[in-house]
């Protein structure tokens, strides 16, 4: 009987084999693999108080004409650290309100999806790797209104709009202050719930440092003495 040890050239013919079911394990089970030992780390961090400046096509409801209109938006950063996220999203988780006698409400709960800038074209929801992306959280439209950038506005979402046939959830045409949550979720996970504060007077400026004068978008993890609520 014939020993393999007894081929000199053994040990290389191992070798071959062992790495060819290397290559072939690789090849089958490699990202789950990796997406098992490097999983998906999500993380939200807001952009810039400042917002981005845009013109936007406004349409008259009335008349059917249209026009430009200066309008800015506030993005937060979805950034990960691990292996690629799919059919991820950012999602509104809930909506604090601050009413009378400067006591905070909660307005609205639920989970609604925030859409990507118009410039990325990206499917919703969609695949997040290491490369940092944006989603807006809130848009400013000069002398309008501020708006929460919802896909598809449940229609219990809090507005101060006349109520009328123009009335949009989510859209606010009086100053208001909110507090909202939000998080990005992922088939593999889920960042921590992150809070954003925010505060506007019902004014617009052109400026850049002027509208933090009429708007204000901050982190907030609740902030008792400034009167901010926690989760």
């Amino acid at each position: 009987m014939t020993h393999f040890w007894s081929d000199p050239n053994w040990w290389v013919n191992a070798l071959v084999a062992i790495g060819t079911l290397a290559v072939a394990f690789v090849a089958l089970f490699g990202d789950e693999l990796k997406r098992r030992l490097f999983p998906p780390k999500l993380a939200l961090d807001l952009v810039s108080n400042e917002g981005s400046r845009a013109r936007i096509r406004l349409r008259d409801p009335q008349t059917g004409s249209e026009r430009l209109e200066d309008a800015r938006y506030y993005h937060i950063g979805v950034s990960n650290k691990g292996s690629i996220a799919t059919d991820a999203g950012v999602y509104l988780i809930l909506v604090k309100q601050k009413g009378a006698g400067e006591a905070w409400y909660t307005a609205w709960s639920g989970k609604a999806l925030l859409s990507w800038p118009q410039t990325t074209m990206q499917p919703f929801p969609r695949s997040i790797g290491r490369t940092a992306i944006n989603v807006n959280l809130v848009g400013l439209v000069k002398e309008k209104w501020l708006e929460l950038m919802v896909v598809m506005p449940p229609n219990d979402l809090p507005s101060n709009s006349p109520p009328d046939s123009s009335a949009v959830p989510g859209r606010f045409r009086k100053p208001v202050e909110l507090v909202v949550a939000v998080q990005a979720l992922a088939t593999e996970g889920q960042s921590q719930l992150k809070q954003f504060h925010i505060a506007w007077d019902g004014g617009w400026a052109d400026g850049d440092k002027e509208i933090t004068r009429h708007l204000i978008i901050e982190p907030a993890g609740g902030d008792e003495e400034r009167g901010i609520p926690g989760y």
